[in-house]
């Protein structure tokens, strides 16, 4: 991994975290919670900053070409079919939101993926048919969709409920199925993704 010895790299980041902690300050946050709540961890400068060092060498060693990870191809929706997701269960892919993984991990039952894939074409029909009528601002999808007509995150309960999940499916294992292979997929009317 490739450290960075920078003086000047480490004194900005010093200065971003010391900002940081006087605009919490400013706003009150620190005085109005207790040390005691589930949800407050006080955090010194010093570990601010080397969180934002650790970021950056990250960002560093993401750009440099890695033959470990070369070998594992990312998914590009390949897998158009039936046929070809049976194929490729124990395929190791990068999948987009899930890192490297096999389908395998979430079921090696073809049952699993004949259910999931009528499921998908639910929600695929669904989708293209609400793109007549969606508007943003209005907030009325019945598939959850928020965000441009044409790149839109739909809510997995919402979605679920929509084209009927439960009459065949298993929510859980189903939706994980549907998501990873097809979270930013696009379809006829617009790049469909995935939330919660």
């Amino acid at each position: 991994m490739k450290r960075t010895t920078d003086k000047k790299l480490d004194n900005e980041l010093l200065k971003i975290a010391k900002k940081y902690m006087c605009e919490i300050q400013s706003r009150g946050d620190l005085e109005d919670r207790h040390n005691d709540s589930e949800d407050f961890v006080e955090v010194s400068v010093w570990s601010i900053k080397a969180v934002l060092k650790a970021a950056y060498e990250k960002g560093l060693n993401d750009g440099q070409s890695n033959t470990r990870e070369s070998k594992i191809k990312d998914y590009a929706y390949e897998w158009d079919t039936l046929d070809k997701v049976l194929k490729n269960l124990h395929t190791k892919k990068r999948f987009a939101c899930y890192g490297e993984t096999t389908l395998a991990q979430i079921s090696d039952e073809p049952e699993d993926y004949r259910i999931a894939e009528e499921l998908w074409q639910r929600l695929k029909r669904e989708f293209n048919a609400e793109a007549a009528t969606y508007e943003p601002e209005k907030y009325n999808s019945e598939l959850g969709s928020i965000g441009k007509k044409k790149d839109r995150e739909v809510m997995r309960s919402a979605w679920w409920d929509r084209i009927k999940g439960d009459e065949i499916g298993d929510y859980d294992k189903h939706t994980t199925i549907i998501e990873i292979l097809h979270d930013g997929e696009r379809l006829e009317t617009g790049r469909i993704r995935f939330g919660s």
